[in-house]
């Protein structure tokens, strides 16, 4: 049964009620359209839909932006935290990364493979697992971000694989917009602290130069799991290092982007023995993007870019089997790719916004290693210090090739057909079809229908990953890859000058879901039977003219529940608002967020819907804007709740159907500009 837990919600509904009422004493003088779009909190123009700039309401998808401005009136932390505050998103805190719920979809130890996550356009995600790290192993200090577009639906018709569910592109700041060099620094919950230290101007000759080093450490915190009864006191620790490094003059652009994190695993998942601060990930992405656009006539535009990137992760575990010495199992994925990718585009045509397109990336590195010190009879016994387990080194290539028209019907009409084909080694041809019509009969109503379908082939991890003994994961050559097929409406109404709604319904259609499955003896990724889902999303977004914005939404996502794990079984119910203001003393902001989820589905039962909430606190001395302080607390009310975890006793032999959330917590937060 579902617990609503009346007296943990009635405290947010109060919360809620406050935000409505400040809303409403705010004020409320009426507003033109171009006033309206001074104050929107949500910027225009986007450029993660279609891989072109364009009006958000015009592009071919369900977009929610955040700004650079949210990031601080909320004093959000991660990407992640970011994100649980979007409609239809939902996130976990896994003990080891962080993991994303889109729209009911989210499966078991994924890694947000399934979400194609961009920064600037750079593809970010990994070559082995698909990983999008969203959590503290994002390598992108959250201070230096511009916007974060989250595009909702199929996007492979413009990135390929991966953009399953959608896709997340992070823009960063211009260099100019610090105008000098910029420091921070926090301190919070847990013995955490961090510290920045960011360069940003513009050049003489023109150019803009952003460069940046940022740190965090953390000593964790005691951690209690009901299904061991036991606490983990202390190896919950982590750190991280970022590097960013962006030139940009004129119609070129260099980037350079590295992040590393160490994190204790706390849990005791995969047979590793509970609470051994042994017990280890090691985390590192490096980006390089260096890109250039010309005109080659005042119509047409070329655009060309070459990457590079490589990821690598690294883990320990102690494990105990069956009351032999315990073990150290050691295990590395390391990837590494480049490639390249241009673009034409072409708006010759009356009426017609052409862009063609080609995606090409060779993955030249797709090598799993695991090993036993001391040797072990799990693996073949050798006389060396160590036993190798696993030993697969792969490469291989995709290519991409696509077509975009957004065209002009009449005036406040327009047609959006896509088409791409794409094919990778090891993996048949997938094609991946795109069409809106967006419809916008006056300035204050745009209706959208929409309709894509994407894909994601089976990744080295769940094709070639193979492990003996307890617990043994095999391999499956025969994997095919996974289709969605969605179809949506959209509709955006302006209510007023000031207040704007959006309503949307969705419908999916999933075939061959990849999953990784107990057959009895072993573990093994395999394919599911047919999906289907529907869902509908509500949300109200309001500006005032003294600079307080309200945004309020309501998510109910009905996805069935099936075995295997298919399904980790998000909340259906997701109910959501934030509401930042100036306050009545000068110099000071409050950002309030207020967050209600439905149970979720457990083989055992459900776990208990949860309303929790957060506060922001701002504070700019003299009226300036060289430093400011900030005081966030988190789960204000100490909510404890958890969410729904894969069961892991194959491995341990422990049932866990679910991992209990982050209690309250705090930062102190100091940002200086000279």
């Amino acid at each position: 049964m579902i617990s609503f837990e009346p007296y943990s919600l009635s405290r947010c509904l109060l919360l809620l009620a406050w935000m409505v009422s400040a809303s409403a004493a705010a004020d409320m003088n009426d507003l033109s359209l171009e006033q309206l779009l001074d104050f929107e909190a949500v910027p225009q123009q986007v450029v993660g839909a279609s891989r072109i700039t364009q009006r958000a309401s015009e592009a071919p998808s369900a977009i929610t932006v955040l700004s650079s401005e949210e990031i601080r009136a909320y004093g959000w932390r991660t990407l992640a935290e970011a994100l649980a505050s979007v409609r239809g998103f939902q996130t976990t805190n896994g003990r080891e990364y962080d993991y994303v719920a889109v729209r009911g979809f989210s499966t078991p130890g994924d890694y947000n493979s399934r979400l194609l996550l961009l920064i600037d356009g750079i593809r970010s995600n990994g070559s082995i697992y698909d990983q999008a790290y969203v959590g503290e192993e994002f390598p992108l200090d959250l201070d230096l971000i511009e916007r974060i577009e989250i595009v909702r639906g199929p996007a492979s018709m413009v990135y390929g694989g991966n953009a399953f569910f959608g896709a997340i592109n992070v823009v960063t700041k211009a260099g100019k917009a610090f105008d000098g060099v910029e420091i921070a620094a926090s301190t919070g919950s847990y013995a955490t602290h961090t510290a920045r230290a960011s360069y940003g101007r513009q050049l003489e000759n023109g150019a803009d130069l952003l460069l940046s080093a940022s740190g965090m450490n953390s000593a964790g915190q005691a951690l209690y799991f009901p299904e061991l009864g036991q606490a983990s006191p202390g190896t919950d620790d982590a750190n991280t290092r970022r590097l960013f490094a962006r030139y940009r003059k004129g119609e070129l652009q260099f980037t350079a982007l590295w992040g590393q994190r160490e994190h204790g695993r706390p849990s005791g998942a995969f047979g590793s023995v509970f609470d051994d601060p042994r017990n280890r990930d090691w985390d590192e992405t490096l980006l390089l993007d260096a890109r250039y656009q010309s005109l080659l006539t005042r119509e047409a535009k070329i655009s060309t870019r070459l990457f590079y990137g490589q990821s690598e992760w690294r883990g320990q575990y102690v494990n105990d089997y069956s009351g032999a010495p315990f073990d150290l199992d050691r295990e590395k994925a390391i990837g590494r790719w480049w490639g390249l990718d241009g673009q034409l585009h072409y708006n010759g045509f009356a009426g017609h916004r052409l862009l063609l397109g080609l995606d090409y990336q060779n993955n030249t590195r797709q090598d799993q290693f695991a090993e036993d010190a001391p040797p072990s009879l799990r693996c073949t016994a050798t006389d060396s210090a160590v036993d190798p387990c696993l030993e697969d080194r792969r490469d291989s290539e995709r290519l991409g090739l696509y077509v975009q028209d957004n065209l002009s019907l009449s005036d406040g009409l327009l047609l959006s057909l896509g088409l791409r084909h794409d094919q990778a080694t090891a993996a048949d041809g997938q094609w991946s079809p795109r069409l809106g019509l967006i419809w916008r009969p006056n300035q204050n109503n745009t209706v959208k229908l929409l309709y894509g379908g994407a894909f994601r082939s089976a990744n080295a991890y769940e094709r070639y990953y193979s492990y003996p003994g307890t617990g043994a994961q095999i391999g499956n050559l025969g994997l095919k890859a996974e289709t969605i097929q969605t179809f949506e409406a959209v509709w955006e109404r302006y209510l007023g000058a000031d207040l704007r709604m959006t309503a949307g319904v969705n419908v999916n259609q999933v075939e061959n879901w990849i999953v990784q499955v107990d057959t009895g003896t072993s573990l093994q990724y395999q394919n599911q039977p047919e999906i289907r889902s529907h869902g509908i999303e509500l949300e109200l977004e309001k500006s005032f003219a003294h600079g307080a914005s309200l945004r309020a939404s309501y998510s109910g996502q009905f996805t069935p529940e099936l075995p295997n794990g298919v399904i980790n079984s998000p909340s259906r119910h997701l109910l959501k608002a934030n509401f930042a203001t100036p306050l009545p003393f000068a110099n000071w902001h409050l950002g309030l967020e207020a967050r209600y989820a439905s149970g979720q589905s457990i083989p055992s039962g459900h776990t208990s819907a949860y309303a929790i909430a957060n506060a922001n606190l701002r504070w700019r001395p003299n009226g300036g804007d060289r430093t400011e302080w900030a005081l966030g607390v988190y789960n204000a009310f100490d909510k404890n709740y958890a969410h729904s975890y894969p069961d892991d006793s194959l491995y341990s032999g422990i049932p866990r159907e679910s991992l209990v959330q982050d209690g309250r917590s705090w930062r102190l937060k100091m940002t200086h500009r000279f």
